[in-house]
């Protein structure tokens, strides 16, 4: 597969290195970021109403960088594929933009 060189690009080629069956279905994580936390509970709610599989997540432990205090995830169950993966990031992205929000980290885990 040709995938463009981007970030994502990049993690679909790692992937595909290693075998990765693009044709089952996976759990995909999606991280939402932003610029202050936490963020508003209108800003869950739109996202909510979209991705109803979410989850916030403060951190408090301090196992993560100081400047970190918290982000969503949302899963989506589904082929692992380029276009779902660019779309659900820009779409996430839009929804959050007016709250100080965005999403541009992704994964898989594999079995």
């Amino acid at each position: 597969m040709n995938w463009p060189e981007n970030a994502d690009g990049d993690v679909f080629r790692k992937l595909a290195a290693q075998n990765f069956d693009f044709d089952k279905q996976y759990t995909i994580d999606f991280k939402v970021d932003f610029s202050s936390w936490p963020p508003p509970a209108s800003a869950i709610e739109s996202l909510k109403a979209e991705y109803p599989n979410l989850k916030v997540v403060d951190v408090a432990d301090g196992t993560n960088s100081p400047s970190e205090k918290g982000y969503i995830t949302l899963k989506i169950n589904d082929t692992v594929n380029y276009d779902l993966v660019a779309e659900t990031q820009s779409k996430v992205t839009r929804i959050m933009k007016p709250f100080g929000g965005w999403c541009y980290s992704w994964g898989v885990i594999v079995d």
